[in-house]
């Protein structure tokens, strides 16, 4: 009877992202994404330009729904954003230590609104580099910039907008956006994927992008392995990257390395981006072999050879590697 067993999950990595950059609060943060997402979590508080959008979109957020309180205080007490205790003063002073200027003197909440929307602009295409080349960037910078935003209408129609229905945003964090009942944006990539480029009228076709193997799964893969007197892997370089697979089969099982073969494949012999992955790894483990051969996927044979023809005594898997995991299933 075949297992009703999950093989595959949704991956977690674009959404962690976004959280972080659009200001959901940190502790919700990890307890939502760092079970999956520890590592990438480490890097985007190293990361000084994810850093800065996420202060300054925090702001934003403060700024719309603390509107009323943030003008009374300015306008009565003389008060600003530093000295008003909803607002994150360590952000504001670790902000204007990096050149980014904040606090200004007599000004009232509709400047703030105003001024905050231009920096997150200069500086929102410095974070391009987190997301991968695959995913349409421009529809990610779209959720930071609002348009226009120097006209206090279009402002002010933007504010209205998410008061009336910030349930609808991810955390009650402000995007730019068209809010709807979606559920949680930032569920899962794919659905992460599936509205912000339905959004654009566009739709996202490449499954392979946000599935990832189950933990059952990839303990089989090593189990497989294990098992086998000796694994030869095919792999096509022109859509996987070979040092993520290397690292992949090295790190969690060190053993299994040392009997375990990697074919190189890739249609055009003239590639050197792919023959130098190949080349290097191979210097580093002499039994990472690189050919330059065409396959459409990648297979696990058991086996000392891998043969085109079919041979009974071969056990095989049919893998697509991915990111930094072996994302498919054993057959």
């Amino acid at each position: 009877m075949q297992s009703n067993r999950n093989v595959t999950v949704d991956t977690k990595e674009l959404v962690t992202t976004i959280a972080y950059l659009i200001g959901v609060k940190k502790h919700i943060v990890e307890k939502c994404f760092d079970a999956e997402c520890h590592e990438l979590l480490q890097s985007l508080y190293a990361s000084q330009p994810a850093t800065i959008i996420r202060y300054l979109c925090k702001m934003r957020t403060t700024l719309f729904l603390k509107y009323k309180k943030t003008d009374i205080e300015m306008r009565n007490n003389l008060k600003n954003l530093h000295t008003l205790e909803w607002y994150d003063h360590e952000n504001i002073k670790q902000l204007e230590d990096w050149g980014i200027p904040v606090i200004k003197a007599n000004y009232r909440f509709e400047k703030y609104m105003l001024d905050i929307n231009k920096p997150i602009a200069n500086h929102i295409d410095a974070v391009a580099s987190l997301f991968p080349d695959w995913i349409e960037w421009s529809y990610i910078r779209k959720l930071f910039v609002i348009p226009h935003y120097n006209n206090p209408v279009a402002l002010k129609r933007e504010f209205e907008k998410y008061m009336k229905s910030k349930e609808f945003y991810p955390f009650q964090c402000y995007i730019y956006w068209t809010p709807y009942d979606c559920g949680s944006m930032l569920m899962s990539d794919r659905k992460f994927l599936q509205i912000i480029y339905g959004l654009h009228h566009d739709s996202f076709e490449d499954p392979s992008k946000y599935r990832d193997a189950a933990e059952e799964t990839k303990n089989s893969i090593y189990s497989f392995l294990r098992d086998s007197f000796r694994t030869v892997i095919a792999v096509d370089c022109e859509n996987s990257d070979v040092y993520k697979l290397y690292a992949t089969l090295v790190y969690p099982q060190q053993p299994v390395i040392f009997k375990t073969s990697l074919f190189s494949t890739s249609k055009k012999k003239k590639d050197k981006t792919n023959s130098k992955r190949c080349k290097s790894i191979a210097a580093r483990r002499s039994m990472f072999i690189a050919i330059m051969l065409r396959t459409i996927d990648a297979f696990v044979v058991s086996s000392l050879f891998v043969s085109s023809r079919p041979r009974p005594n071969l056990r095989f898997a049919r893998l697509n590697f991915r990111s930094t995991s072996i994302r498919s299933v054993l057959s």
